[in-house]
């Protein structure tokens, strides 16, 4: 905190996007084998790896290269290389890069194909969506996430220096909105939980306040994102969206009342 805490408070908003993603260990329950056993070990498993791959790399990038410094001829981590002794650096770095990029990108894909699935069978979605292969894979959901993501081409193509920032705002909109649900529900499932006396396997720690303190990080998530240039536009988007929703719902829900 060179500078004070409030370059690290709008640092938030900006990292938030790389976070969002986590929850979908849970769409993967409808398909594990032994989900009581495997979905908390996965989860507690992301919290070691956030703290090694994240912030243990970021401990040692410091150590190792004066802060002023970093990113301002190349990559920090191609500097860090090359300061060792690794001329290859670069294309070591271009390597992960693209490895981590597919693999985001197939969690994405894996992921979307299930909830249109899901979204579907509720009848939320096209009845067509319902429909899965030999092998019990939706495809169509598969074909159809792919193909949205030809969109980001045409925002790279017309808006070259501002993209990548307009891509992050959506993710952390996105971020922000599920991470809200999650949180709420999970309030609204426990009192249930103990209102009917049954016992939970997998318990959140400290609960209720990690709730509420989550919910306060979430706020001052999109309040620091109405102060970034770049990511102003999602704010006042980002309740506009809402407002749409709700209004499918309830346009939903009074057609299904006789």
């Amino acid at each position: 905190l060179p500078n004070g805490w409030w370059g690290f408070f709008l640092g938030t908003a900006v990292v938030m996007f790389s976070f969002g993603g986590i929850e979908l260990i849970g769409i993967t329950a409808g398909e594990a084998e032994d989900p009581d056993r495997t979905i908390p070990k996965a989860i507690n498993q992301v919290i070691w790896r956030i703290l090694i791959f994240y912030v243990g790399t970021m401990a040692v990038l410091m150590a190792l290269w004066p802060w002023n410094e970093v990113g301002m001829e190349a990559s920090p981590f191609v500097q860090i290389f090359r300061n060792v002794g690794i001329p290859a650096a670069a294309h070591i770095l271009n390597f992960v890069v693209l490895t981590a990029a597919i693999s985001v990108y197939n969690s994405a894909i894996y992921s979307n194909s299930r909830m249109l699935y899901g979204l579907s069978q509720r009848g939320d979605a096209p009845p067509v969506l319902k429909s899965l292969s030999r092998r019990g894979v939706p495809v169509l959901g598969i074909l159809i996430s792919s193909g949205i993501t030809l969109i980001v081409v045409f925002l790279n193509y017309f808006f070259p220096g501002d993209a990548f920032l307009y891509l992050i705002s959506i993710a952390t909109c996105a971020a922000v909105i599920s991470w809200t649900t999650i949180v709420v529900t999970h309030l609204k499932f426990r009192k249930k939980m103990e209102r009917e006396g049954k016992t939970i396997k997998f318990r959140a720690p400290f609960y209720p306040w990690i709730n509420y303190l989550c919910l306060v990080f979430l706020v001052g998530v999109v309040v620091m994102m109405a102060q970034i240039p770049g990511m102003q536009l999602a704010v006042p988007i980002l309740p506009a969206w809402l407002l749409v929703l709700w209004l499918g719902y309830r346009s939903k829900r009074r057609k299904q009342i006789p």
